[in-house]
């Protein structure tokens, strides 16, 4: 047998072998992914199938292929519906949850939308939105197989529950109502262990009116109560009859929402939480409040209005803070109205505030606590028809005149030792520019007689800039207070853009100088290596011969300079070399070769010498050699 022969039947026996075993691997194969394409088995329930194709439609989520539509029939229960039955790939599975979203996408073509002109070709297709975008919640969430779909995208954007009840009266696109206001919708409903599960969807704008204390109930067309003293007929608005509604109330705000809530069948029915004895009720004298309206501090909902007694001039209210927040208010607390709207008209144009949604939408009561410190002992405080009423009773004015009015606006604020006490309100032009300041009483003992105002503006020098907010926010204003005499209500700028050692106790004396080499505004001064000092203006007399520094010595320290002290320039470093002598270098302290400066020293003399007063003229000394 040839060679040729040989390997021939060789290669014959290896393909024998070779193509079972593809057969093995591919077959293992399609049944790997048979297996892993088997998942949830699910129903969804639509009002019509226009359009879904058993062959071409599937379930989809952002784009990616999740599952198959298996068949689609009839309701035998119900023929306005379809269920339409589908698996969901077992990968995906975490995905079908309660509060899971399905619905019809179809080609859009309309003035407003053009959309999914794709599927033209390729079929409508059901998509599919998870209860939530957060996985570890996801999978935690309870599964679910029936379904109620959509015919296209429903309103997702807010939070999304579930409500039990009783009731199967709701429809899809039922009302969720808050003060006659539409502030959700029912997107979903399901029957589950002969509950009727309404899904609910919060719009976005309006998710802090609820919170795990909320309870909703039916609002009923028509509520007839008749007892022996009265019979109480209450008529809802026509929009409300044509459409059922549901209402809810929320007795105490936290930032907690459950998943699941129970639907009262009126608002009668509910248990009401008043009967929890922690939280705190008040009593005000008040017109133009409301038993539906909130009690907000600081834009946060903090209590509720329980009462309103109608009363000849003035109605009497009842209303409650709830139990955690009850340590805002003491005996100093005082109530308000907010404005909707507040206008101001200034100098520099009409400034409009317009608060948020939330407080237009619930309205009601505000509050301010002055004094954190005063205890409880009252449940009845006073009301004020709004903030600028209450702080026109608990203010000051005093009136600045200026030459120039250099930068200062209605943003300007008056600091007394860097703690602003004041504000510019109004600039008004008299016979020179009239600056109204607007201050809290508690602040008016500050303005005696012996008072003074100075202002601090942008300050650009070789050193810095300093102050450069005041470009914008308009300079400041500083208040040298004279707490010992009377009220003072009319000033005049005092100084503008004063030195730091303006204001302050000390010895001011000046230094005559050839030069100013190593010395310049703010270097120090130094007595035995202290700093007892600093320089803090310089100018030129006899026609720029001399140079005239003035010093500022500390109050503690005025009584070391005399007057026959000798003043050097602070050494730095000096550097002496000759022929024959070589050289000598002098090297001062840390502090004289960073920032230069001023020494001074006393000779010893066996007269007693007397201190330098204001005013005393030194000559800087060229110091001698040793």
């Amino acid at each position: 047998m040839s060679l040729a022969v040989t390997k021939r039947k060789k290669s014959i026996i290896v393909l024998a072998w070779i193509a079972p075993i593809l057969a093995i691997i591919i077959s293992v194969a399609m049944v790997y992914d048979h297996y892993n394409k088997i998942g949830n088995n699910i129903e969804i329930t639509f009002k019509n199938i226009d359009g879904l194709d058993i062959r071409q439609s599937h379930i989809q989520f952002n784009g990616l292929h999740i599952g198959n539509i298996n068949s689609m029939k009839l309701d035998t229960q119900n023929i306005n519906n379809f269920i339409v039955k589908a698996t969901i790939y077992s990968e995906y599975n975490y995905l079908i949850t309660q509060g899971s979203i399905f619905y019809k996408v179809s080609p859009q073509v309309s003035l407003n939308e053009v959309s999914a002109l794709s599927n033209v070709l390729k079929g409508n297709y059901i998509e599919l939105i998870p209860a939530t975008k957060n996985i570890p919640k996801l999978k935690s969430l309870k599964k679910q197989s029936i379904f109620q779909g959509y015919d296209s995208k429903p309103r997702t954007d807010g939070i999304i529950f579930t409500i039990n009840s009783n009731d199967g009266s709701f429809g899809l696109s039922s009302a969720i109502l808050f003060k006659g206001l539409q502030i959700g919708e029912v997107i979903n409903k399901t029957i589950n262990n002969y509950k009727i599960e309404y899904k609910i969807l919060i719009y976005k704008k309006y998710q802090y009116l609820i919170s795990s204390t909320t309870q909703f109930y039916t609002i009923n067309p028509f509520e007839f109560n008749a007892t022996l003293e009265q019979i109480d007929l209450k008529i809802p608005s026509i929009k409300n009859i044509l459409s059922s509604a549901i209402g809810f109330v929320t007795p105490s705000y936290d930032e907690n929402i459950k998943t699941l809530y129970t639907l009262y069948p009126s608002k009668d029915s509910i248990t009401s939480s008043d009967k929890d004895n922690k939280h705190f009720n008040f009593r005000i004298k008040a017109n133009g409040i409301s038993k539906t309206d909130f009690v907000m501090y600081r834009g946060s909902i903090v209590g509720q209005i329980k009462d309103v007694k109608l009363e000849t001039d003035i109605n009497e209210v009842t209303g409650k803070i709830y139990s955690k927040y009850k340590y805002l208010i003491n005996n100093s607390t005082y109530f308000y109205k907010p404005k909707a709207v507040k206008t101001q008209l200034s100098t520099e144009g009409l400034k409009v505030e317009i608060p948020a949604i939330k407080e237009l939408v619930l309205g009601g009561l505000s509050f301010q606590t002055p004094n954190k410190n005063e205890k409880l002992s009252s449940n009845i405080f006073t009301f004020y028809e709004d903030l600028d009423t209450r702080n026109e009773n608990d203010k000051f004015y005093i009136t600045l005149y200026v030459k120039d009015n250099h930068n200062i606006k209605t943003t300007s604020k008056l600091y007394y030792k860097n703690i602003e006490i004041a504000e510019v309100t109004q600039i008004s032009l008299d016979e020179d520019i009239k600056i109204t300041i607007q201050g809290d009483k508690k602040y008016k003992n500050l303005f005696g007689k012996n008072s003074k105002i100075y202002l601090e503006g942008t300050q650009i020098s070789l050193e810095g800039v300093k102050n450069i907010s005041s470009t914008v926010l308009g300079d400041k204003l500083y208040l040298i207070a004279d707490k010992k005499n009377n009220f003072k209500s009319k000033f005049s700028l005092d100084s503008i853009n004063p030195d730091d050692t303006h204001y302050k106790k000390g010895l001011r004396v000046k230094l005559r100088a050839k030069n100013s080499k190593n010395i310049t505004i703010d270097s120090p001064i130094y007595y035995k290596g202290f700093e007892v000092g600093k320089i803090y203006d310089a100018d030129l007399v006899n026609d720029g011969k001399f140079i005239v520094f003035k010093l500022f010595i500390q109050d503690k320290y005025k009584n070391i300079v005399k007057t026959n002290s000798e003043f050097y320039k602070a050494t730095i470093i000096d550097m002496d070399v000759s022929l024959f002598g070589g050289a000598k270098i002098k090297i001062g302290s840390a502090k004289s070769i960073l920032n230069g400066g001023i020494v001074f020293k006393n000779p010893t003399s066996k007269q007693e010498i007397s201190q330098a007063t204001k005013g005393t003229i030194f000559d800087l000394l060229e110091e001698k050699e040793k």
